[in-house]
């Protein structure tokens, strides 16, 4: 897993499995965030191309997990847990944070956070934390 640029060809792709009620206008505003200096990507690459993506925020005292998204051709191979593991491994002193919504829950359970359920503006949703080590 490695950094990647906000402008790689292969990011508004990824980030549309990501984004619910993804739009043109929507993508762009998301990439256009990953330019700011707390926000960073990262990619996951399996044969030759970016199979999964990993955005974060760094906050005061935790890394969100704004977006995350896999390659339908490579689902269920492990790469997100990867991904996870990988972030974890370098930000070991920072809890890990998400919001997911029903159909995502369950991988953060897999992947070690703990979810309660919220609600907001887009209804019932799931925050995952991950406690640091």
């Amino acid at each position: 897993m490695k950094v990647i640029s906000p402008d790689h060809p292969e990011v508004p792709h990824l980030l549309d499995l990501a984004i619910g009620f993804a739009t043109d206008e929507k993508i762009k505003a998301v990439v256009d965030s990953y330019r700011q200096n707390n926000y960073c990507l990262f990619g996951f690459r399996s044969g030759g191309q970016i199979s999964g993506l990993l955005g974060i925020e760094f906050q005061e005292d935790r890394v969100v997990i704004k977006h995350i998204a896999v390659l339908e051709s490579h689902m269920n191979m492990g790469i997100g847990c990867s991904m996870i593991q990988g972030l974890r491994s370098s930000y070991s002193t920072a809890a890990l944070q998400a919001e997911t919504d029903d159909d995502a829950v369950g991988f953060y359970r897999r992947c070690g956070f703990k979810c309660e359920e919220i609600h907001g503006k887009y209804g019932r949703r799931w925050r995952c934390i991950l406690e640091r080590e």
